[in-house]
């Protein structure tokens, strides 16, 4: 389905169909978050092997290094992780490449608090309400599923117009 709907390039820049494109992924993206959460639920007798590294790999379904607004933003995802640890607490990272207008300068981003699943549900919660968050100050909530093989999380943009799909696998 994503070969129909991608679009050719000319001399680096994509030219035929960015809004078909754009919802063609939304929807294999909706359809890929149906199809995780019809997997079982883990029993208590089962073992938790839910916790662990997780490392990005796509960002609404383009590899890594990926323009996730390419055509409104100069911002690069270049690399990031989730880590759930046994502990109930989570760390998530990325750093990005931006284009300041002169150079690209790197940017590193952090945040981490309590996760929790239900079956294939994964929660992120993070702990700026707390009183020392060495995570940083930014108070966000992520949805998404968890499987074996890894994480799908749904994460808004930083101006909070639109949401993108980050994939992680073990």
């Amino acid at each position: 389905m994503h070969v129909i709907c991608e679009s050719f390039q000319i001399d680096g820049l994509r030219s035929v169909g960015p809004i078909i494109h754009l919802n063609m992924r939304r929807f294999a993206v909706f359809l890929h978050l149906l199809l995780a959460g019809c997997i079982s639920r883990v029993t208590a007798t089962e073992v938790d092997t839910r916790d662990g590294v997780y490392t990005l790999a796509s960002v609404d379904l383009d590899s890594l290094p990926t323009r996730p607004d390419y055509l409104y933003s100069s911002r690069w995802v270049l690399s990031g992780s989730l880590t759930l640890q046994s502990d109930g607490y989570f760390v998530l990272t990325e750093r990005d490449s931006v284009w300041n207008g002169h150079t690209f300068a790197r940017e590193d981003h952090l945040e981490g608090g309590r996760w929790m699943s239900d079956g294939s549900l994964l929660t992120l919660s993070d702990t700026a309400g707390a009183v020392l968050d060495p995570y940083g100050s930014a108070a966000a909530t992520y949805t998404g599923s968890i499987a074996p093989s890894g994480v799908l999380l749904t994460i808004p943009a930083d101006d909070g117009t639109e949401t993108h799909v980050y994939q992680y696998r073990r």
